[in-house]
């Protein structure tokens, strides 16, 4: 319940929620991010994955899934190592 409220509050008041992609290093192995990021970034398939390692008492319900789904879609792109060098 207490994720549920989180991500709503996210989704429905930030104008830029969280962006996932820079906390998964504090809840995944090395390996474990290896995987993930083997998947198309910000896709079901790699929030599936997420999920999957840390929800090891499958508390994730559907609704709660697709708000993940909507707060990895919403992540900006990564930033491009030459567009940071010519600003």
């Amino acid at each position: 319940m207490w994720w549920n409220m989180l991500l709503g509050n996210w989704l429905r008041n930030w104008k830029v929620p969280p962006n996932p992609h820079d906390h998964l290093h504090k809840y995944l192995t090395p390996e474990q991010l290896t995987e993930v990021y083997k998947r198309p970034r910000s896709s079901k398939a790699q929030v599936d994955l997420v999920i999957s390692y840390m929800d090891t008492d499958k508390a994730i319900d559907d609704g709660l899934r697709e708000q993940a789904y909507e707060l990895f879609e919403r992540s900006p792109p990564p930033e491009s190592p030459s567009l940071l060098k010519s600003a």
